[in-house]
């Protein structure tokens, strides 16, 4: 929503917010929601995973929910529920942040990628090792990008020097160029693993299954 006279809605400026059909929406759709998303679903995943950690290695237990946990140590198998956790928060700073202003909701933004730095490199919750470097090194870029936004929001552009708007040029392509090193990083450590070839492999086969099934289901 968006601060004017009262609040409105971004999405329909003629609707006030939590008022009509809003007050409808948000109450019946997005109250719900909201907590199956940001209560229900992490407990549900941690309980689960602590409750079956007996069963964590077992080949069927693992075929069926290995994705919840695969990826990270026993002692840490709940940390997807701390992940989701995470970028829930994330989100709600993004989206409610604008409330407080520019330069506070990059803040809140950057305390939280802090935050989650310090668990993942304290913590270590990561299986292998090569996995949580690269989760590192991804909050590492959000956080970057998110105190050069930080750095640019606190000035007002329509009183911005000459000097500022080379800063903000050059500290640009600073940011983009940090951001796509790390993805051509993860790219080139993917190439590594093989991983594309293995993809190839799995979309040939997949292609290869539709295709015979194609004839049975134009028959029926």
């Amino acid at each position: 929503c968006a601060a004017a006279v009262g609040r409105f809605w971004i999405f329909d400026m003629d609707q006030q917010c939590f008022q009509g059909y809003h007050a409808r929406w948000a109450s019946g759709l997005g109250v719900p929601l909201l907590l199956v998303l940001c209560l229900v679903l992490p407990v549900a995943i941690a309980a689960f995973t602590l409750h079956n950690r007996s069963h964590l290695h077992t080949p069927a237990f693992r075929k069926h929910y290995g994705f919840l946990y695969g990826q990270y140590k026993a002692s840490c198998c709940f940390w997807e529920a701390v992940v989701l956790v995470q970028t829930m928060l994330l989100v709600a700073a993004a989206v409610f942040g604008f409330t407080v202003g520019p330069a506070f909701q990059t803040l809140i933004i950057s305390t939280l990628l802090v935050a989650t730095l310090v668990l993942l490199i304290t913590v270590r919750p990561h299986y292998y090792r090569q996995m949580g470097n690269l989760a590192s090194q991804n909050i590492g870029c959000l956080l970057f990008t998110s105190l050069v936004a930080q750095s640019l929001s606190i000035v007002d552009v329509s009183r911005a020097d000459q000097q500022f708007m080379v800063y903000s040029k050059v500290i640009g392509a600073v940011v983009l160029a940090i951001n796509l090193l790390f993805v051509l990083s993860v790219l080139w450590r993917l190439h590594k693993l093989d991983y594309f070839s293995h993809l190839l492999r799995l979309t040939y086969s997949t292609v290869q299954s539709a295709v015979r099934w194609l004839p049975f289901l134009h028959r029926h």
